[in-house]
């Protein structure tokens, strides 16, 4: 058994020690949680890409669509006409919109978001451009082309630039759940999943499944009209 003298030592040690962090605060923060949290990136508008606005109490906006931002940095806007969006921030873009359109809306809160135009090709079910947010995860962005359109590989997704593949590892950042941002992925980028040269088995029982369904879809509205 410690004779008091050392229990208490110890006892008053260990305060010790928690009042210092106490004292410290959020300088103690990072020295435990370094390389544990994302930085948080910047939030401004860039030149070749996009700005997304939204009016979420607003149902009714006519103005909730994605604008190109070109580039010179301007994008056109409705009422407020061409306008210098680059280097921009969230809270200034907000704050202008919010007051041009005032008139027009019933509820002024405008969310501008800083978007990147991404292709989608190849094996998806809508194949095109679109227009996901930069922290946008990189399945999410082939989610919005309406996903895979049969099974396939995810070592075979390819990034392209200017129709030239990308030194880059996409099946890893889906594995990882990597933002577009942290992929590399650029506005103006291709993510393409390439169709199976030869259809298996598994590949086609969903497209023959698919095929069966519209047929028997088709031939049930036909009985329903003849009748």
């Amino acid at each position: 058994m410690k004779p008091k003298c050392v229990r208490l030592q110890n006892r008053i040690s260990v305060i010790a020690t928690l009042s210092a962090l106490t004292a410290l605060g959020p300088l103690a923060l990072p020295v435990f949680s370094a390389g544990k949290e994302r930085a948080v990136p910047k939030e401004d508008f860039l030149a070749g890409e996009a700005m997304r606005i939204d009016v979420p109490a607003d149902t009714g906006s006519p103005f909730d669509t994605v604008y190109a931002i070109d580039g010179a940095g301007m994008a056109d806007l409705p009422v407020a006409g061409r306008i210098v969006v680059a280097g921009k921030t969230r809270a200034n873009i907000e704050q202008y919109l919010a007051g041009l359109w005032a008139p027009y809306l019933k509820d002024t809160h405008v969310r501008a978001t800083p978007a990147i135009r991404v292709a989608v090709t190849g094996n998806v079910k809508n194949p095109g451009y679109y227009y996901p947010a930069h922290d946008a995860m990189v399945y999410d962005v082939i989610n919005m082309a309406g996903g895979p359109l049969v099974p396939y590989k995810l070592n075979r997704i390819t990034l392209r630039r200017a129709g030239e593949p990308v030194d880059r590892d996409v099946a890893l950042s889906i594995s990882r759940g990597q933002t577009l941002r942290e992929s590399g992925v650029l506005s103006g980028d291709e993510i393409m999943l390439p169709l199976s040269k030869r259809v298996t088995w598994a590949e086609a029982i969903p497209l023959i499944g698919t095929s069966v369904s519209i047929v028997l879809n088709a031939l049930t509205i036909y009985i329903l009209v003849t009748r």
